[in-house]
């Protein structure tokens, strides 16, 4: 085994009991996630016909991150994590069961609703903690691992989902979905987690949540990373349903076709993730977050020349592996510049951010792609993010993260 692999790959992570378990955990409910995704997609169309309930039970997901985002950030920082995590399972799992009494179309939208407000609290919690499950020289190669398993259950979820329905009806889904839970939380249950420390509950909870914000303004490269990455996360919130436009409707192909290029979205992200995490601790990683995004959008601006099927493919694959690519060493530098007691809000705060995209985009995406034609907005999008990505390497920020390694604030 090379020295390489021994120091940052990912061997030295399946050395740690703790690290493992809490992996488990999540893979485990990502699974269930996937499943019950299906579930709930299948009973909302078995109660009414009308594609505005699935829009409505999109938005009662992602809402509460955005209305409710920056108070959970606090209330992860002010009490115990380990708690928080174990609690949120148990109730999702409590929940999740229950549709089987009450799987009305308005049980199902509170639902969605109250996944939405757990995991607005649950996800913060446990990227807060994972610093100290996996070790500071691991952490790169720890959030490579995750990401994988996450996009791996994201197809590994729905493909089984179907299969249980199909095979023993869409409420046993929700079953499978709620034991998933249930076994994350007894996983979390008994894991030595470190809590933070306790004298800033002593601060009133409004004091805390400016003190979160004023984390993120005060240091450059946090400010730095958050200015790159809002226009980008609120731009490219479009890019998948005019994808959807252009493929059905541009482009007429079948739903075969189109969950190819799903499948090879999912691809792209899966390796480059892999290898980021792998081998990312060499590189340099302002340059890293930057050419992905210049990538992104230069990948993007393709849609100009109304792009045939075996394009998208390409570009699909590229988007992918562009966004793996970004996605780990934001996330490792987050936690280097954020201190133990304040990382439940900055990432509450990235978290609300992605969901704010997704809703921008559900509401823009639509009517300007009836406007302007799906790959006019597309390749729109492309020149905005291009421009991003190479503006941002005017600011001083972007030259020290470059000198910046990836040891996790312990302060």
């Amino acid at each position: 085994m090379s020295t390489m692999i021994q120091k940052a790959g990912y061997l030295p992570l399946f050395r740690k009991p703790t690290f493992i378990t809490m992996w488990f955990a999540q893979a485990i409910s990502n699974f269930g996630d996937g499943v019950a995704r299906i579930a709930l997609l299948l009973l909302v169309t078995e109660k009414t016909s009308s594609p505005v309930a699935l829009s409505i039970i999109a938005f009662c997901q992602a809402i509460p991150a955005i209305i409710f985002g920056p108070v959970a950030g606090v209330l992860v920082d002010r009490f115990n994590r380990k708690t928080i995590m174990v609690v949120a399972d148990l109730l999702r799992a409590t929940l999740i069961a229950a549709v089987i009494w009450a799987p009305s179309l308005t049980y199902l939208y509170l639902l969605a609703f109250a996944l939405g407000m757990l995991g607005t609290v649950f996800n913060p919690a446990r990227s807060a903690v994972m610093p100290e499950m996996a070790g500071k020289e691991n952490y790169m190669a720890a959030v490579g691992l995750i990401q994988v398993t996450t996009q791996g259950m994201m197809i590994l979820g729905p493909a089984t989902g179907g299969l249980i329905v199909g095979l023993w009806g869409v409420k046993s889904a929700f079953l499978v979905d709620a034991a998933t839970f249930l076994a994350s939380s007894l996983s979390i249950l008994f894991l030595p987690i470190p809590e933070q420390k306790q004298e800033r509950r002593s601060s009133s909870f409004r004091n805390q949540l400016v003190s979160g914000a004023s984390a993120i303004w005060n240091e450059p490269k946090l400010r730095f990373i958050f200015g790159i990455y809002t226009p980008v996360i609120l731009v490219m919130g479009s890019s998948s349903i005019l994808m959807v436009d252009y493929l059905r409707n541009g482009l007429r192909v079948s739903p075969q076709q189109f969950g190819l290029v799903e499948a090879v979205l999912s691809a792209g992200l899966i390796l480059s993730t892999a290898l980021v995490g792998q081998f990312g601790q060499k590189l340099k990683p302002g340059k890293l977050i930057l050419n992905s995004i210049t990538g992104l959008g230069l990948a993007s601006i393709l849609y100009f020349t109304r792009p045939g099927y075996g394009v998208v493919l390409f570009w699909a694959w590229f988007i992918g592996a562009a966004d793996g690519l970004s996605d780990i060493p934001i996330n490792t530098l987050l936690l280097t510049h954020v201190p133990l007691e304040m990382r439940g809000r900055v990432f509450a705060a990235i978290n609300a951010l992605g969901r704010l995209g997704g809703i921008v985009g559900l509401a823009v995406a639509g009517p300007l792609a009836a406007l302007f034609s799906a790959h006019n907005i597309m390749g729109s999008i492309g020149v905005i993010v291009c421009l991003v990505g190479i503006l941002g390497r005017k600011s001083p920020s972007y030259a020290e993260l470059n000198k910046t390694t990836f040891e996790v604030s312990r302060e």
